[in-house]
């Protein structure tokens, strides 16, 4: 009998209020790399591409104790304007709307940041278009997974198609782009998040 009055008071409460019950939207932003464990980040190899040192660091965490330390190295010769770095995963994004994350830029001005993912059967390479980095601190870093922002081999390399085959991802890149030759510097990232 108690329980039937716990329930009646329920519901006459949910009335009061709107009717409805909560429910949980899908945009929920889900933590997809904290860096807290090891490193699964690699280098590209891409001949387009400089140097990096990745390891995990107990500096400049923005969530958690770890952040990623990306020690861009010094060119003598041959200057490249990006570093890139990849984490092979299996990831459906087809129902997500943006990858996000923190980024800590040391010293450089004018550094850049973009986001790549190899899709499909096929692993066909995209990339989005590029986000300014102050020195500093850049929290919540956004890139759009619906945009027709874009660029892959199919566009020529310009900034005009969707990410195709969001449902079937097999790697993410964070590219940062250099705005001129520079001596050796240092980029932290974190709290990467898919929403």
């Amino acid at each position: 009998m108690r329980y039937v009055s716990l329930l009646s008071a329920f519901f006459f409460a949910l009335a009061l209020a709107g009717g409805a019950l909560p429910v949980k939207a899908h945009a929920a932003e889900v933590l997809w790399e904290s860096f807290e464990g090891d490193n699964y980040w690699e280098p590209v190899d891409w001949e387009n591409t400089a140097q990096v040192n990745l390891s995990v660091s107990a500096d400049k965490a923005s969530e958690g104790k770890q952040s990623l330390k990306v020690v861009i190295r010094e060119e003598a010769t041959d200057w490249k304007n990006k570093v890139g770095l990849f984490r092979e995963d299996s990831l459906n994004l087809s129902k997500d709307n943006y990858i996000v994350m923190d980024i800590f830029n040391e010293k450089t001005e004018g550094l850049e940041a973009a986001v790549g993912f190899m899709t499909g059967n096929d692993w066909t390479y995209f990339e989005s278009d590029k986000k300014p980095l102050k020195t500093g601190w850049n929290k919540d870093i956004g890139f759009d997974l619906a945009a027709a922002d874009f660029k892959n081999k199919g566009s020529d390399w310009k900034y005009t198609v969707p990410l195709a085959d969001r449902d079937n991802v097999g790697k993410v890149f964070i590219l940062l782009y250099r705005p001129a030759k520079m001596s050796a510097d240092t980029v932290y990232i974190d709290n990467i998040r898919i929403k």
